[in-house]
């Protein structure tokens, strides 16, 4: 759906390279748009809404003057056949062969993946944006044969839907970003939260170091204490060391002492 709006460039680069373009624009109900964009994306019904319409706008502008046909797709699974002959008589290709018609239609296509089906009735212009019911209308006119697609008429109706939408695109531009800064929220807040709770694991790996480091330093304090005493008991026992040479320097200065101290030695 989102190809529409990048068209002006692939078809300057189709005309580059010498291919002609040609289109089908796939039309869904925007209360089937809606319906799934909200189961499966959460999305808000409105931006859902705005997407239909500026994905339907943009087709059907940037395709003008080009072949093109706009197939709905309730009428596609209504009357398969039917709509591929009609495709194909729109692009000037040949009608599909009768077994491959069948068997897209009864092989290919399924109705039980079609999860909502709505009306004209159900575009209540109270809770969807402007345009959508005018720009439906036009597309199911095209869808059924009602209007030509490449009547100026039609051109004219695309263009005003167009202008239309281009006066809203400042605001649509500012709900984007609203949008975007809310879809931020989610993952900020997860950042938030991996934030807190490695400052919280670097605060207990913090608090091991410092009993560590206290532990390391009392272990330095008995170990200095012990320390101390060694050294201390050291110096005891080299001043009783000296003191013994002094005493036996003494006595062998006396001729009693040396007969002792011969004794002494054996």
């Amino acid at each position: 759906p989102r190809m529409p709006r990048v068209l002006p460039f692939w078809q300057r680069a189709c005309a580059d390279a010498g291919v002609a373009d040609a289109y089908v624009i796939a039309v869904r109900h925007p209360r089937a748009v809606v319906a799934s964009l909200t189961a499966r994306d959460a999305l808000d019904p409105r931006r859902s809404a705005w997407l239909w319409l500026t994905h339907l706008v943009c087709a059907l502008r940037y395709t003008q003057g080009r072949p093109r046909v706009v197939v709905d797709y309730d009428l596609l699974l209504e009357a398969p056949a039917r709509e591929l002959a009609r495709m194909a008589g729109a692009l000037g290709l040949p009608p599909p062969a009768e077994p491959a018609a069948r068997e897209y239609a009864e092989g290919f296509l399924s109705r039980a993946l079609r999860h909502a089906r709505f009306d004209a009735a159900d575009l209540d212009a109270a809770d969807l944006p402007p345009l959508v019911p005018d720009a439906h209308a036009l597309a199911q006119r095209l869808a059924r044969g009602d209007a030509d697609a490449t009547a100026p008429a039609v051109d004219a109706e695309v263009d005003a839907l167009f202008a239309r939408l281009c006066a809203f695109s400042p605001l649509l531009d500012y709900a984007g970003a609203v949008e975007r800064a809310a879809d931020d929220v989610p993952r900020l807040t997860g950042e938030l939260a991996w934030a807190r709770a490695s400052l919280a694991a670097a605060g207990a790996y913090a608090d091991d170091l410092r009993a560590a480091v206290g532990h390391k330093d009392e272990a330095l304090r008995v170990a200095q204490t012990y320390g101390d005493g060694l050294a201390a008991a050291l110096a005891r026992k080299e001043s009783e060391l000296v003191a013994a040479h002094t005493t036996l320097a003494r006595l062998s200065e006396r001729a009693l002492g040396r007969m002792l101290l011969k004794r002494i030695r054996g």
